[in-house]
């Protein structure tokens, strides 16, 4: 308790006559940097105090045809890179009507960790997280044909809307680089596993 983010700590204790040494490494739990303003007809994204993001999807808006990556605030960390181990909070809107289908935030929720470029998640997070600093939060507007399309999930024919903050990226067996790696979180949206994608 009380350790700042950054920090590694390591844990010595004993369990029926059995010594256990665990390290932990404390990752920041929101982005943190330089806030980008938004354009005008995006979607609009407020954050509690906590970090947790809202959206509002713009009234009668069409929805873009492309992958959109939107910028909310640039962190300073190193780029993501394929291969990566990522650790993210995140927040999932459908376009049509702005409603929540997925987030790790909350009292009892973790932040997701999953590999990047290997088909773990959507391919519009595949690309759409390709090379942005660690440290940054940013909007997401994926079509359907990088989402769940041709999959049996409810949101296969949805323009998706993900906000995300990108806690750690780390090469497997190095470690993270600018904090730690908490564990996935038990969710499914962009996660592959569920939507077969």
């Amino acid at each position: 308790m009380g350790r700042t983010s950054g920090s590694r700590v390591l844990d010595v204790a004993e369990s029926k006559g059995v010594p256990l040494v665990t390290t932990v490494d404390v990752l920041p739990g929101r982005a943190v940097g330089e806030t980008v303003a938004q354009s005008k007809g995006e979607p609009v994204v407020t954050r509690a105090d906590d970090g947790a993001p809202t959206v509002k999807i713009p009234k009668g808006a069409t929805a873009p045809s492309e992958l959109a990556v939107l910028p909310l605030v640039r962190g300073t960390g190193p780029q993501v890179q394929a291969g990566q181990l990522v650790t993210v909070q995140y927040t999932g809107v459908t376009w049509k009507d702005g409603k929540v289908f997925d987030t790790t935030w909350g009292s009892k929720k973790l932040p997701l960790t999953f590999r990047l470029g290997v088909g773990d998640v959507i391919e519009g997070w595949d690309q759409g997280l390709l090379e942005l600093p660690v440290g940054s939060q940013v909007m997401l507007v994926v079509p359907p044909d990088l989402g769940y399309q041709g999959t049996s999930s409810k949101l296969a024919d949805q323009t998706l809307v993900f906000v995300v903050d990108i806690l750690d990226a780390h090469t497997p067996g190095t470690g993270p680089q600018v904090g730690k790696k908490a564990k996935p979180a038990d969710v499914s949206p962009p996660a592959t596993s569920t939507s077969g994608k």
